[in-house]
């Protein structure tokens, strides 16, 4: 007599792509162009999944092994808009208009300001991000449909536009606030709203500090945007694009803190968030004044007071322990988490 036939209950899910998103590097502009590239990522579904690189540190040996584990579907180079610059760089669609009046003016102006603008850092971007396809083994399956470039306008790729899948209305931290490494730090974890203007609500950089250092708050967001509605989400919250992260083969993941407030060290960060688990940026020199909350795997909160911040990591060795000056932060021998070394007076 055959088998007797048994059912299974099977149940189909599908993730968004990983994307690794190069951005511009300028040393002056250098937090502006990561915060365009962060809106740009915020538009995308999965863009909580994703991280974004500035070009000059795409080669740094700190993040070659995060960004091998990332394994990211796409390497991108973000390609702004003209309004985008405008916003960066006030006076360039001036420029390029020229002397034009009247209707003419105005069609160039909004044709500048809508369409992606080739800025004289776009060749080191396209180079930075052509490098990384080709060390990390990216974009090499020909089945596969691939995207080389991040748009300010999702609708320019082949990528799912965030709204046509969230849950809920979405908000992020109006791009021109974002104009210091605090405000960045912030903005990462939340998201980035192109579109929105500014108005007088202006945060102070402990403001900023503070939505850093509370884990999962959005109370900052919402004073951001007091007339928007109350059931809203963060545009980085998996929970606005049905996502849900899965820890599959890895060990317990201890929360990180990365230190630092150069490109590197927000590189770092991002990447770490995405293959370790919870991590958190401070990008301010003195951060034993306050108490940095972080949560386990397990959800369960875990409060750091004051100056024993049990985990950090620094982006070279030269840079030393906070707290006693010794040089040796460096990953354990499981890579999957990283420890601090101190001298036996930090104990």
């Amino acid at each position: 007599m055959a088998d007797e036939f048994r059912f299974v209950a099977l149940r189909a899910f599908a993730r968004p792509p990983r994307l690794l998103v190069v951005v511009p590097y300028v040393e002056a502009e250098w937090v502006h162009w990561a915060a365009a590239g962060l809106g740009a990522l915020s538009q995308v579904w999965g863009g909580c999944a994703g991280a974004v690189v500035p070009a000059s540190v795409v080669a740094h040996p700190s993040l070659a092994d995060l960004m091998r584990r990332m394994q990211p579907d796409h390497v991108l180079a973000y390609t702004p808009s003209g309004a985008t610059v405008e916003a960066i760089r006030p006076g360039v669609i001036d420029q390029m208009v020229g002397d034009l009046k009247g209707e003419a003016r105005v069609q160039s102006e909004a044709f500048v300001r809508a369409e992606p603008w080739q800025h004289r850092e776009a060749l080191e971007v396209e180079q930075a991000a052509a490098g990384l396809r080709e060390r990390l083994g990216v974009n090499a399956t020909r089945e596969m449909a691939q995207e080389t470039h991040l748009f300010d306008d999702p609708a320019k790729a082949g990528l799912t536009v965030l709204t046509d899948v969230a849950i809920r209305p979405v908000l992020g931290v109006p791009f021109p606030l974002v104009s210091t490494p605090s405000a960045l730090a912030y903005a990462a974890r939340v998201g980035v709203d192109l579109d929105a203007a500014a108005d007088s609500r202006i945060p102070e950089e402990a403001r900023w500090q503070e939505g850093v250092t509370q884990h999962a708050s959005t109370a900052l967001l919402d004073w951001l945007h007091p007339s928007s509605p109350q059931d809203t989400l963060a545009m980085l919250d998996p929970t606005a694009a049905r996502c849900a992260r899965l820890e599959r083969d890895r060990f317990q993941a201890e929360p990180v803190v990365v230190l630092g407030d150069r490109p590197e060290d927000f590189a770092l960060a991002q990447l770490a968030n995405v293959v370790h688990g919870p991590c958190m940026w401070v990008p301010w020199p003195d951060p034993s004044a306050m108490t940095i909350t972080a949560v386990s795997r397990a959800g369960e909160g875990a409060a750091w007071p004051g100056s024993p911040v049990p985990r950090c990591r620094r982006r070279t060795s030269r840079h030393g322990c906070t707290r006693c000056g010794s040089a040796g932060h460096a990953p354990s021998s499981m890579a999957k988490r990283w420890t601090t070394r101190h001298s036996s007076a930090c104990r």
